[in-house]
């Protein structure tokens, strides 16, 4: 036994070498005092090779144990290290970026936080009481009902994420809105085991946020009042303009044959600046109209019938400039009947009026898009440099001088109001003399979609003044 335990040691401490060296001396030592006959070495016999494989078997086990161990302590010691610097830098990244963790265990019923988790309620770090009710007493009160409520249906529900957000209230007072996310691991049973979460401070967000909302909200009643006062200037502006148009056609009716020549011709051009700011003004008010009156969008309307009346209403230019007019199969749609008629009127007189040399020819088709119908308008007129797609759909945005196309400026800007007002989308694909395309959408319906598909083959023609 004294024996063995000096091999034991020496392969423990020293290693292979050393183990094989007392394996090799404690056999020998063995054999002259112990084994018959004593005080010398031989004769050699079969107790001897035991005795020597004994120790020589204990003494090699024991060496690859602790060889073993030894390296499994340098990987353990270097993972460790390894663990240990990841700890530190995650520490320090949420630090910089203010992240607090915090971890629930439910067997204990502990709250640990983070430094950080300490810092963003106000505390100074190990000043936490660590307890979930701890936690939510430092809670705005609404907000501390809400997110216990809501914790509770996570763990009743078995939910593996939460996330939420509260109003903390520092030691001083003052309020700070934290952005919450946690996970929540539970065990086979489906008891909880522990939550794990990562809390951020975003009081300067939400300040934004709400800056933002106040400024939008101010932004709105500033342009609707705006836009009220246009409406109101514009409709009172019609009596005084009226009053104008009426005295100047009466003194000049009057006095014709007492003026000369340049009298008259000033005055002409009076009266043609009263009709261009009556047409200025009704163009006013009716982009003030598509703003204030009620879509009624519940109500389904005959497209095909809208598109007759308005061809109805413009026969004189039509016929005057000969055009030709195509019409596709027309879906019913939703929208508000009055808007889209002037939707139609402007687009299918702006088709007629920028016509080139030839006559015009405007075709009105419709198709079917994923949750859209969109509707177009071409003509093979004067064309539309592409630099200015935009541009025409902004108000007062002409392209051309009075004196070459007569016209306010509002026309395609109501257009574009009627459309998005509807929740649809215009836009035109044109180049210089090839024409035009105004595409609008309207929000679609699957049932009409499939019967315009199937109608979508059926055109038929009509000849202006036939």
């Amino acid at each position: 036994m004294p024996f063995t335990l000096a091999i034991i040691a020496s392969a423990w401490y020293g290693g292979l070498l050393p183990g094989l060296i007392a394996t090799v001396l404690s056999s020998l030592v063995a054999d002259y005092f112990f084994i018959e006959p004593i005080f010398r070495f031989g004769p050699v016999h079969s107790v001897h090779f035991s005795l020597f494989g004994l120790f020589l078997a204990v003494g090699i086990s024991i060496s690859l144990l602790h060889k073993a161990r030894s390296k499994a302590d340098a990987a353990l010691r270097t993972t460790l290290t390894s663990l240990d610097e990841a700890i530190q830098r995650s520490e320090l990244a949420a630090s910089q970026a203010k992240i607090g963790f915090h971890e629930f265990v439910a067997s204990t019923g502990k709250e640990i936080w983070t430094p950080e988790m300490e810092r963003l309620f106000g505390l100074s770090p190990g000043s936490f009481e660590g307890s979930y009710d701890h936690w939510v007493k430092r809670m705005d009160p609404e907000d501390g009902y809400r997110i216990k409520a809501e914790r509770a249906a996570c763990i009743r529900e078995r939910k593996t994420d939460w996330q939420y957000e509260y109003r903390a209230v520092m030691p001083d007072g003052h309020i700070r809105w934290i952005e919450g996310r946690s996970r929540l691991f539970f065990s086979q049973s489906g008891a909880l085991e522990r939550i794990v979460g990562a809390n951020i401070d975003v009081t300067s967000h939400r300040k934004m946020e709400h800056a933002l909302a106040e400024r939008s909200e101010e932004l709105a009643r500033s342009n609707e009042e705006l836009e009220r006062f246009a409406y109101a200037v514009s409709h009172d502006l019609q009596e005084p303009l009226r009053g104008v148009t009426a005295m100047t056609e009466l003194f000049l009716n009057r006095t014709r044959g007492m003026l000369d020549a340049e009298s008259i011709r000033l005055l002409d051009v009076v009266l043609n600046s009263a009709e261009r700011m009556k047409r200025l003004i009704r163009e006013m008010l009716e982009l003030a109209r598509t703003t204030y009156d009620p879509l009624e969008e519940g109500n389904e309307v005959d497209t095909r019938a809208i598109v007759d009346q308005v061809l109805q209403d413009l026969g004189e230019p039509i016929h005057d400039s000969g055009a030709e007019i195509i019409l596709d199969s027309l879906p019913a749609t939703r929208a508000n009947e009055g808007q889209l008629s002037r939707l139609f009127r402007n687009l299918i007189g702006n088709a007629i009026k920028y016509r080139g040399e030839r006559a015009p020819r405007i075709h009105i088709s419709a198709s079917a898009a994923t949750g859209e119908q969109v509707f177009c308008v071409s003509d093979n007129g004067i064309g539309i440099d592409p630099r200015y797609h935009r541009q025409i759909f902004e108000m007062f945005r002409r392209l051309h001088s009075a004196s070459q196309y007569e016209g306010t400026g509002l026309g395609l800007a109501i257009c574009e109001r009627i459309v998005r007002r509807h929740q649809g989308r215009i836009w035109v694909e044109s180049e210089p003399g090839k024409g035009a395309r105004f595409y609008f959408s309207l929000p679609g319906h699957p049932h009409r979609e499939a019967a315009l598909a199937n109608g979508r083959a059926n055109s038929q023609s009509q000849a202006a003044g036939s």
